[in-house]
């Protein structure tokens, strides 16, 4: 699903499988996980081939149709046409369009399987996206004076990362606009703790300054 219909060939999907076992188990046993796969999920047309995974000349693809939707293209797709109302201006069809991208995105990328490398980048370049797009939801919404909504939004993408001492920033002028300044206080103390515990390291100078609009 992640090469989009690109054919992936069978020994690189059983190496992904079962690392550094002998080809002659890893084809049989690729051979069951295709017709059992196929059970569940394909089906053969008219002319009798199968719908959605082909075999190629030793290499498997996925047929990417309307009848098979991935969730990762329609998130890339949502994400195109936030890009060009951005370019536009239109900041209020953007909103809905972030709200429909928030909500496709259920979670990271394969998160069952956090420690593997054939879809680590696609995994981090889709979170980095979406820490951005509930960055520029929570703008949009603190432009047009929805703080409480804004302040939601800054929150979750701080769940996603409570490392990102930006949105630490956003979050903290955002509560203090909202008049709620012990809020604020508790949030710049917070990200003081997470960094020193998880990184060993202090605030910067522009989250230091804060400090001072605070006490």
């Amino acid at each position: 699903a992640i090469k989009r219909g690109t054919p992936v060939p069978a020994d690189a999907i059983a190496e992904y499988l079962w690392p550094e076992q002998s080809p002659e188990l890893t084809t049989h046993r690729l051979e069951v996980v295709v017709s059992t796969l196929r059970r569940i999920v394909d089906y053969r047309n008219n002319s009798r081939s199968w719908q959605f995974i082909h075999n190629d000349r030793g290499s498997y693809r996925l047929e990417i149709s309307t009848a098979c939707q991935v969730d990762v293209d329609e998130y890339h797709q949502l994400l195109s046409r936030v890009k060009y109302l951005k370019t536009e201006g239109k900041s209020e069809e953007s909103l809905v369009l972030y709200q429909e991208l928030d909500n496709l995105y259920r979670g990271d990328l394969f998160e069952d399987e956090p420690y593997a490398e054939w879809c680590w980048m696609e995994r981090e370049t889709l979170r980095e996206t979406h820490l951005d797009i509930l960055r520029q939801m929570a703008m949009i919404l603190v432009q047009k004076g929805d703080l409480e909504s804004a302040i939601q939004y800054y929150r979750k993408a701080l769940r996603f990362d409570p490392l990102r001492e930006e949105l630490h920033r956003q979050l903290i002028h955002t509560l203090l606009k909202a008049g709620r300044k012990d809020e604020a206080q508790r949030q710049y103390l917070y990200c003081c703790d997470v960094l020193k515990r998880e990184l060993g390291i202090t605030p910067s100078v522009e989250t230091e300054a804060l400090n001072k609009i605070l006490s």
